[in-house]
């Protein structure tokens, strides 16, 4: 096991995270459900249909059905709600957003091959994820303490102290070679070095609110984006089997800002905010083959591979440090020598990039780094009822355990091993089912319905935070969440072709989407820790606060065949 919950000095040395940690490699790697508003209103059910851009982004052989040209593009308005309860305290926040889900073009251009009657072409931009959320917590009454947390951890790495003072001199090479969130709490004035005759340790550290009852607090806004450029290829063999290729271009970029307070009730009223700002930017590519078999009208079979996206990677961090004045001046922990603390030391920041350390001096050399998200397989199956009615049942699996991290060879300091060893450990592959079924009144007129569930890619242990979480950079708070569940609604109208060619018109669908997934907040990792020969023996709780997110989604698709 990597990490149970009584961790020795050898496992916790692996979780020095330079770079992201498997945490981060899952956030960058699950999408939403997203599509046209038909394509929505059936749950994204359309594996085996085509003929849809929801299709395409799916199963690349959707292209081949189409037998028309089509411009179309969808308007999305969200709100994502995000309710926590931790210890009786409930706050719930909201998010509104307008933004394009997808843009595309698909051009059918005929053969006047009766075996090959067309070959396809299209592109398309896709919105696969929004990141947009703002949460927090409040817990009252906990009993460990964020600097608990780091002062283990220090121990742990086994962090020399006169390796871990940061001056503008010495700015690179303290990242390099020391964890950032050692290097943060020691600067930072939240842990102090141990006297050795206390645990019969050399580098032993204790967090400087150590066994205080306190209150804690967590604001978190997330912004950003998973989008994807779509190049896709089909043809039609026989009007029997269909056959597509995509090569896709993925751009994503996330944003997070945050900041954890602990407020204690001992010596007066005082406390801390710690901060922290973090920037991903990445772009990568991925391949998509899919195949539909049609062996008559009424049925339709599916099967597509997606390859991982291969991302190049860059990430911003920066984190401070703000005490109240009163108490860095009263605590003899944190201020040993009882000397009064100038207000311009109350607060150490230091901006970090597994790749650039920020000093007074200015941006230094970057290193880039690199993430395989995991490969998905997709089998469906559709039925046609004449000219009513459809239904369709798509079956996702994609493998988490294949997520990996890396780096190229400007970064020797960086190792993502322990990382992907804790990925493998920690993640299973994930079954997504989407069903979907529409309902054509008249030729003009149809109504849709779905509904999808998404099964998180969490091992028990894991999910239940029996183990160690190892988090990157500065950053300690995470989610583990749990299965999504998605409802779906749609209605579409076509137009009357203006023209005598019937193939040309326009139409225009509606969705809406409600979709729930529970979570668990963290603060920090729980971790216990002790150390052979040693006194050295704590345990550190940290209590998750309860988290529910729901996303109510609107849906506005406008398209023109041609």
């Amino acid at each position: 096991m990597k990490h149970s919950i009584l961790i020795f000095v050898a496992l916790l040395v692996t979780g020095l995270s330079y770079g992201q940690g498997e945490i981060d490699a899952f956030n960058y790697s699950s999408t939403d459900i997203t599509g046209t508003a038909r394509g929505m209103g059936m749950a994204g059910a359309f594996g085996a249909l085509g003929g849809d851009v929801t299709g395409i982004v799916s199963n690349p052989a959707g292209i081949a059905v189409y037998r028309s040209s089509e411009l179309v593009t969808t308007l999305n308005f969200s709100n994502m709600s995000s309710s926590t309860d931790l210890t009786g305290n409930k706050f719930k926040e909201n998010k509104f957003k307008f933004n394009f889900d997808n843009i595309a073009y698909v051009g059918a251009f005929e053969t006047q091959n009766e075996a090959i009657p067309f070959f396809n072409f299209g592109f398309s931009f896709n919105r696969l994820k929004n990141f947009e959320r703002n949460y927090k917590m409040r817990g009252t009454g906990m009993g460990s303490s964020l600097t608990d947390y780091i002062g283990v951890y220090t121990t742990a790495v086994n962090v020399d102290e006169r390796n871990l003072g940061v001056t503008p001199g010495n700015y690179r090479d303290v990242y390099e070679t020391e964890p950032w969130l050692s290097v943060m709490g020691y600067n930072g004035y939240l842990i102090d070095p141990a006297p050795y005759n206390k645990y019969n340790l050399e580098n032993a550290y204790d967090g400087i609110y150590s066994g205080i009852m306190l209150d804690n607090g967590l604001d978190v806004s997330e912004r950003g984006y998973i989008d994807t450029y779509d190049f896709t290829f089909g043809t039609n063999i026989g009007n029997i089997l269909s056959l597509g290729l995509t090569f896709a271009i993925t751009s994503m970029n996330y944003q997070m800002a945050s900041t954890y307070t602990e407020d204690f009730h001992t010596d007066g009223n005082y406390g801390y905010d710690f901060n922290n700002w973090l920037e991903t930017e990445g772009t990568g590519y991925n391949l998509k083959v899919g195949a539909i078999f049609t062996p008559i009208n009424a049925l339709r079979i599916g099967v597509a591979y997606h390859s991982p996206t291969w991302y190049l990677m860059n990430d911003y961090y920066s984190s401070s440090v703000a005490h109240d004045l009163y108490a860095l001046n009263t605590n003899v922990a944190s201020n040993p020598d009882n000397k009064p603390i100038d207000p311009g030391y109350a607060v150490r920041s230091s901006i970090y990039k597994p790749n650039v350390f920020y000093s007074n001096e200015g941006y230094e050399a970057t290193t880039e780094y690199t993430l395989n998200t995991p490969y998905k397989w997709i089998f469906s199956i559709a039925g046609v009822i004449g000219q009513q009615a459809i239904v369709s049942l798509d079956y996702e699996i994609t493998n988490y355990k294949s997520m990996k991290l890396g780096v190229d060879n400007n970064a020797p300091y960086i190792d993502f091993s322990p990382d992907n060893s804790f990925i493998k450990e920690d993640y299973k592959a994930s079954s997504t089912l989407k069903a979907g079924m529409e309902y054509r009144f008249t030729p003009k007129v149809s109504a849709r319905l779905g509904y999808a569930w998404v099964q998180s890619p969490l091992e028990k242990g894991f999910k239940d935070g029996n183990v160690e979480v190892a988090t990157s950079g500065t950053v300690t708070h995470y989610t583990l969440p749990g299965d999504a569940n998605y409802f779906t609604v749609g209605l579409g109208y076509r137009f009357p072709p203006s023209t005598k060619d019937r193939r040309q018109y326009f139409y225009i669908d509606a969705a809406f989407v409600y979709k729930e997934q529970k979570a668990d907040l963290y603060p920090f990792s729980k971790i216990a820790f002790a150390y052979e020969g040693s006194s050295y023996d704590k345990i550190i709780d940290s209590t998750p606060a309860k988290m529910k997110n729901t996303l109510m989604k609107g849906l506005l698709t406008v398209g023109y065949r041609f």
